[in-house]
């Protein structure tokens, strides 16, 4: 039998368990999929151990009976250091939203490489890193533009939160009901584009 080989960068977001055993790790890859890949004794290998949610390696994958199984993998960068509960917290719910938004569709190979490298951002505990995550999201799947919003405060937002980093964002003080009108309308640019109730819910927090 023949097995067709394929290398590509990932994230991992899930390791889901499969029997007692195995698992299957959900992941992007930096060609912009969203696959599952097949861990035999995944659950119980000392040397799959390493592959863990949060962190990105270069794998080389093969397909069998409609399974996508692992060859071989090299670290690049492992899960990040978090300091308090509310890293924690943000973190997983960083990973969730990813698996969610781009669970049933191609996407840009940019969100792989802007969701690897935010997750290990020092100020994920910041209260408006989830807004910066998700607007930078639906501007690069071209969701959201400059000129999207009636309110040129918003798309000035828009602008300067997709044109800078998260150091520079969380610098800038929004005003409340501003900040308000901004997550409302990302809210209706998730339900006109997704069903995503979670999603919505923690753009409205």
């Amino acid at each position: 039998m023949t097995y067709k080989f394929k290398e590509l960068k990932i994230l991992i977001l899930k390791k889901i368990p499969h029997l007692e055993k195995n698992c299957y790790l959900e992941c992007i890859s930096s060609n912009g999929e969203h696959i599952k890949i097949f861990l035999k004794n995944g659950l119980i290998s000392k040397k799959l151990f390493i592959l863990e949610p949060g962190s990105t390696f270069l794998i080389d994958t093969f397909n069998k009976n409609e399974k996508i199984y692992l060859n071989k993998f090299d670290l690049i960068k492992y899960r990040p250091e978090l300091k308090n509960y509310q890293s924690h917290k943000t973190f997983a719910q960083t990973l969730n939203l990813i698996s969610n938004i781009f669970q049933n569709k191609e996407f840009s190979p940019k969100i792989y490489t802007f969701a690897s490298n935010l997750i290990h951002n020092q100020h994920i505990d910041h209260r408006n890193y989830l807004l910066y995550v998700v607007l930078n999201f639906l501007f690069i799947e071209g969701f959201i533009d400059y000129q999207s919003n009636q309110n040129p405060k918003i798309n000035k937002i828009i602008f300067y939160g997709t044109q800078t980093n998260l150091d520079n964002f969380k610098k800038i003080k929004i005003p409340i009901e501003l900040e308000k009108e901004l997550r409302l309308f990302l809210t209706r640019i998730i339900e006109d584009n997704f069903n995503l109730p979670s999603i919505q819910n923690l753009l409205l927090v």
